[in-house]
């Protein structure tokens, strides 16, 4: 730090600017001097918030706050400011200054301009309190001026807090500032030691004199304005390519890192980290951590970088990495550049197009889409309120560092074509992560009146409750959108999901057989390849075998902004953690990637991963009998679950008689199937709307003259074959009834089979209707 010192005795004095320094110390004096009334006045006002004298600001003056220089509330909030009692403890004034920046923001913000005011309430902060707040106007550089110093990362607290901690650690080193112009002389050479020391200017750059010597200056270069230099295009790097959590991964890396780790142990940590990487992918995120300027290494061993030792320790990503990206990866800077003159949001499309259109090497989305998942990462973008894509306050600030004159927005573009680079990835694996909503599944009262107005719909027996419920849990959690169905056989859960999709494709006018699929579950299968397809490596070239379910997904994964509904029927016949592994990780895991296939590379345009598809509906009907296997925590914790076991039997009749059944028929059938359902549901040997219907379907169709015989034969084939059970419940006495209500509706030969079963019961224990 006595370097620091020297510096600022020696070639900070040689260089200083007089004029800066007298223009900026005039208007510190006069905001200090003036009266109640005069320092009210609107003309002082305006002026307060357009000093360029003090620091010249360039994206900052595109926030227009003129109105916040009439507005009372706003103006009693700076004169509160200027007249706080702050604390001698550095620290509570920090926070206080913090506090006060955050007051008046929340009324200049979004009261007279959409866009926060930073730069200019920074530079109104730095006149009001010249011991406290330096010149520099933005995050980056404030930050950059704390590392410069060796300083730590100030946690819990905001840039102006930040500003007071550096400006003491800053007066430690220099002298204290026993008056204003020392204290302004201090501010100048915060700014002298970014522009000289932290990021000087290139050979053979133009300069730009960022701080304005007049007043009112011309239109004065931005101190707020970043200082980009874009590589030529064609020594540009073709894209990065963007894993899932890949921000997370670099940090896990850089930790990683701390103490020097070869090149062996960094990909074995990477793997562990991120475990749907094979060994070459792992290899392209330790190439990209270096490319990023995050690791560097010497004769094997890597360590991070002073920039990977800031964002180990906290620092804003953007802040770290948005300049690296500007100046060496292709396309970047063209996807700030069309948001930034973009009338409003655009579509992510849109961008992409966009982007494209530049490089008509790029034969596929997979490098723009890439592009726009770092800046979302970075946030540098973000997802408008009503749709689309556009900057926020950190993609404004670095897109105002772009060249404005067309040559060199042209130049910017360029038309050089690159070969393939593969360290900007080029595996299905690496493709793009989209984060954009999953789509809104249509409102309950919708979903309700189609149920009630669709003849089909209207004949199934779902209560407005059983929907309201369901509804609830495919809305609560966007993105994870599971919901698993069991209980009793019959019960209508699988047409639950077949009409609930049907409802909702109907209202959003989506054909419902492309946009629900229906996958029966075997008990054979042990690994994903069921649901998921597999290369056959026999082939020549390798083929992929395909399944119904994947090119479900595919085309889920291509319309990201529509609903899909996979219904995965009699989901536990086989066991859910073998098959169904990938989902359960990708829906809520680290990764957020569907692993599809484990080739390493395309096969037959089949990617290795696909990005979790946040707009699949997922049900699962379930069903808990001896061939089934059961559930383990970890699909359980991924689902909401309902029971489905019971029947609404006066339900199942008014179904029955709009569908046209005979009157007499359905009492005589329904009367026979209530009082057996009664005597069954104790010992959850019951039965459900399918047996009911076939129970009926049956009676109809026989052509005898006494129904009591069909009725007889329906029950002793639908309903009696799935009782079984010891008699440690209440099993004995359900026989007991239920032979009892056969024999009062003249069911003779279920009867009698009844009393076998209870007899067998009593004397061996255990029944079953085969036995």
């Amino acid at each position: 730090m006595d370097d620091l010192k020297v510096l600022y005795e020696t070639e900070f004095a040689a260089n200083f600017k007089e004029k800066w320094h007298a223009n900026y110390l005039r208007t510190v004096n006069d905001a200090a001097s003036l009266s109640e009334a005069e320092w009210k006045h609107p003309d002082f006002q305006m002026r307060l918030w357009d000093m360029d004298e003090v620091a010249n600001i360039g994206l900052g003056r595109s926030v227009n706050v003129s109105s916040a220089a009439t507005d009372s509330d706003v103006i009693n909030a700076l004169w509160e400011v200027k007249n706080l009692d702050l604390s001698g403890n550095v620290e509570m004034r920090a926070k206080q200054l913090d506090l006060a920046f955050e007051r008046v923001m929340q009324r200049v913000h979004p009261k007279h301009n959409v866009r926060r005011p930073s730069a200019r309430l920074v530079r109104i902060f730095a006149v009001l309190f010249p011991y406290d707040v330096l010149c520099l106007l933005d995050d980056r550089r404030i930050q950059a001026l704390r590392r410069h110093l060796k300083m730590p990362v100030q946690r819990g607290l905001g840039l102006i807090g930040n500003h007071v901690i550096i400006r003491d650690e800053l007066r430690r080193v220099v002298g204290r500032d026993q008056d204003v112009p020392t204290a302004v002389r201090h501010s100048m050479f915060a700014w002298y030691l970014w522009e000289q020391v932290i990021e000087p200017k290139e050979a053979g750059e133009p300069t730009a004199t960022p701080l304005a010597v007049m007043v009112p200056p011309p239109e004065p270069t931005a101190t707020d304005r970043p200082h980009v230099v874009l590589l030529p295009p064609a020594q540009q790097r073709k894209g990065m390519f963007f894993v899932a959590d890949n921000l997370s991964l670099l940090l896990s890396i850089l930790r990683a890192a701390e103490g020097g780790v070869g090149r062996d142990e960094m990909i074995a940590a990477i793997m562990a980290e991120a475990s749907q990487l094979k060994a070459n992918s792992a290899g392209q995120v330790l190439s990209q951590a270096v490319t990023l300027g995050l690791l560097t290494v010497d004769s094997g061993t890597y360590r991070p970088t002073e920039a990977g030792t800031a964002l180990l320790e906290g620092e804003n990503p953007a802040n770290i990495l948005a300049k690296v990206f500007l100046r060496n990866i292709y396309g970047f800077a063209i996807l700030l550049d069309e948001l930034r003159r973009a009338d409003g949001p655009m579509t992510k499309s849109a961008i992409i197009d966009a982007v494209r259109a530049c490089r008509p090497s790029w034969t596929t989305n997979q490098m723009p889409s890439m592009l726009t998942q770092w800046a979302m990462t970075l946030g540098l973008v973000r997802v408008a309120e009503h749709g689309g894509i556009m900057l926020t306050e950190d993609g404004d600030y670095w897109a105002s560092g772009l060249p404005d004159d067309p040559a060199a927005l042209e130049a910017m573009r360029g038309t050089a074509a690159l070969n393939d680079d593969a360290e900007a990835g080029s595996s299905g694996e690496l493709d793009a992560e989209s984060e954009l909503p999953a789509p809104a599944l249509p409102p309950i009262d919708a979903i309700l009146a189609c149920f009630a107005e669709d003849p089909d719909l209207r004949s199934l027996v779902f209560s407005p409750d059983q929907i309201r419920l369901f509804h609830a849990a495919l809305t609560a959690l966007e993105g994870k959108r599971f919901v698993l169905l069991a209980g009793l056989s019959g019960t209508g859960k699988t047409s639950l999901a077949r009409a609930y999709a049907r409802a909702c494709c109907d209202i959003l006018g989506l054909p419902v057989k492309r946009h629900y699929q229906e996958t029966a579950v075997l008990p054979d299968w042990t690994d994903p390849t069921g649901l998921l397809g597999f290369v056959n490596p026999l082939a020549n070239p390798p083929a992929y075998q395909e399944t119904e379910t994947l090119r479900f997904l595919m085309a889920a994964d291509s319309q990201r902004d529509q609903p899909f509904f996979l219904c995965l029927d009699e989901m536990n016949l086989a066991r859910v953690e073998h098959y169904f592994a990938p989902f359960l990780s990708a829906m809520e895991g680290r990764s957020t990637r569907l692993s599809i296939h484990a080739a390493g590379d395309v096969v037959e345009n089949v990617p290795t991963t696909i990005p979790w598809p946040r707009n699949l509906v997922i049900v699962g009907t379930v069903n808990m009998d001896e061939t089934t296997h059961p559930f383990s925590d970890k699909v359980l914790d991924r689902a909401f679950t309902f029971e489905f076991w019971d029947v609404d039997l006066p339900g199942w009749r008014k179904r029955a008689l709009a569908k046209g059944a005979e009157p007499a028929l359905v009492g005589r059938v329904g009367d026979a199937l209530e009082a057996l359902y009664a005597a069954l549901h104790p010992a959850r040997r019951h039965f459900g709307y399918r047996a009911c219907d076939e129970v009926l379907a049956f009676c109809q169709a026989f052509a005898g003259l006494d129904p009591a015989v069909a009725l007889d034969a329906a029950v002793l084939a639908k309903v009696l074959p799935k009782i079984r059970g010891d008699d440690g419940g209440t099993l004995p006495k359900a026989l007991e009834e239920a032979r009892a209500v056969c024999s009062a509706h003249a069911l003779k030969a279920s009867a009698d089979r009844l009393a076998r079963m209870a007899e067998q019961l009593r004397a061996q224990g255990v029944v079953r209707f085969w036995s």
